[in-house]
């Protein structure tokens, strides 16, 4: 909000705004935390300033981190939970449809267990070495839980529906990418295709074919590119 970009979204003047927060706005995010009465008096807002415009306001609860609980194995010590809670009780109180991901996206990874969930994981990069991110997702989990999103949005806002794909297009660009990793500022992105596969970098201008990083990074990321073929 601080940086405008409500306003630029609010511009567009859309019949329906999704609005989800929670993984930026816990403690420890220099210029991007917010304590709980900011952030419970922001959703209000938005939700004032989207039916001004006479628009539709729609809630989602946070996706959930894949934030395994070491006492509890195979369970999610989910730290978003209380950031889930505030969205339902103003939901609630204002009624406003509410997209539940967060206990379902919960109730998915758990069913699924650490192990699999890796396989919507993407990578990034720690001490020069790939490692599984918990927060974010690759081109797979993108789709899995989309389809959680739309099925929520078609209950909780029928008049939506029939706008929804069943599946997205076979030629989406994302699709084709296997995995993500985030190097030196950039987003690397491999493809599916079998070694030596493609590298592209998404930079702020926008996209570009860039060749394998130098060592002592190449070792590494080469290994990842050899196993997104297997």
């Amino acid at each position: 909000m601080r940086d405008g970009r409500w306003t630029n979204a609010l511009a567009l003047k859309g019949d329906y705004y999704l609005i989800q927060f929670g993984h930026n706005n816990q403690p420890g995010k220099p210029g991007r935390s917010t304590d709980r009465a900011t952030y419970v008096a922001n959703l209000k807002q938005y939700v004032d300033d989207t039916r001004a415009l006479g628009a539709q306001p729609v809630f989602i609860t946070p996706l959930t981190r894949r934030e395994w609980d070491k006492a509890q194995p195979g369970k999610i010590k989910s730290g978003l939970a209380p950031y889930a809670d505030e969205v339902r009780k103003i939901a609630a109180e204002k009624q406003v449809p509410l997209v539940e991901l967060q206990a379902r996206s919960l109730e998915l990874c758990e069913s699924l267990g650490p192990e699999k969930c890796l396989a919507f994981s993407p990578f990034k990069m720690l001490n020069d070495q790939p490692r599984h991110d918990g927060t974010h997702l690759n081109a797979r989990g993108s789709v899995r839980f989309a389809r959680l999103v739309v099925d929520e949005l078609r209950k909780k806002v029928p008049a939506l529906a029939a706008l929804f794909r069943t599946e997205p297009p076979p030629d989406d660009p994302v699709l084709q990418y296997a995995v993500i990793v985030m190097w030196r500022g950039a987003w690397i992105l491999f493809t599916a295709r079998p070694p030596p596969c493609s590298i592209i970098a998404r930079f702020t201008a926008g996209m570009a074919v860039i060749s394998p990083p130098p060592a002592p990074r190449r070792t590494s990321l080469t290994a990842l590119c050899s196993s997104t073929a297997n």
